[in-house]
């Protein structure tokens, strides 16, 4: 699979909210986007090794819900327990919260959940795969009629700044390529301890060091490199803005 672009430039971050309006309504397409958390740049000059991150800062989802109870239901093999939290997808009927977290790799398959009347309790629930490995990433059609539940969940909408889902965004130092005399950066993203990275490298010629570089609006310096490391010192982290990932996949 090859991780080909990154929707985080904010007017085109932006469409990808705005898409999920009416028309979105329409044709009953769920979306997830995240938001980049500002936060304060590492101070002073730093080593880098090949794969050390430059900057590294949480993602947070644009909606977030807590389940008041515990969930589970037969003969669904599924079930959550009280306080879960889940991501807004926006596009459906109604209110519709997924689950943030992969568990089996990027084929899970996600619970969501739908409150029709947005009256603050689930009635339905579905299933939607995440559009892409380490950090979810719902573009789905939701059902024309999802599975009711057996009574109604409770459910509580919090600040997104609470959540507990370890999603991130990072920019990594990668030397793989100083065979070419080029010194390079990417895009790393993931949950938890799963990373995964866009795989289009941002690079310059080492002889162009010292070197200011802006990544996702992080602003930062590559000064030198002696015996395999990097002297960096970062200026500015990455500011408030969307981030969602869209993954290709090429058979050959």
């Amino acid at each position: 699979m090859t991780i080909s672009k990154a929707l985080a430039a904010g007017a085109l971050g932006i469409s990808c909210l705005v898409a999920a309006g009416p028309a979105a309504a329409q044709s009953r397409r769920l979306l997830s986007v995240w938001n980049i958390e500002p936060a304060p740049p590492p101070v002073g000059i730093r080593s880098l090794a090949g794969k050390e991150e430059v900057v590294r800062q949480r993602l947070l989802p644009t909606g977030l819900a807590e389940l008041a109870g515990a969930w589970s239901e037969a003969p669904s093999q599924d079930s959550l327990p009280a306080g879960t939290q889940l991501i807004e997808a926006t596009g459906g009927t109604g209110a519709v919260y997924c689950e943030g977290e992969l568990t089996e790799g990027p084929a899970t398959r996600l619970l969501c959940f739908q409150d029709a009347d947005r009256d603050g309790r689930f009635e339905s629930r579905f299933k939607v795969t995440s559009a892409t490995p380490a950090l979810v990433m719902i573009s789905a059609k939701m059902p024309k009629a999802p599975t009711p539940l057996a009574a109604p969940l409770e459910y509580r909408v919090v600040d997104p700044a609470t959540s507990r889902i370890p999603a991130f965004v990072a920019i990594e130092r990668r030397n793989f390529f100083n065979i070419y005399g080029r010194e390079n950066f990417m895009i790393a993203f993931g949950t938890g301890d799963d990373k995964k990275r866009i795989t289009d490298p941002v690079g310059f010629k080492a002889t162009d060091m010292p070197k200011e570089m802006t990544i996702l609006g992080a602003r930062f310096t590559a000064i030198s490199e002696t015996d395999g490391k990097m002297a960096v010192e970062v200026h500015s982290g990455m500011p408030a803005q969307p981030f969602a990932v869209m993954s290709t996949v090429t058979y050959r």
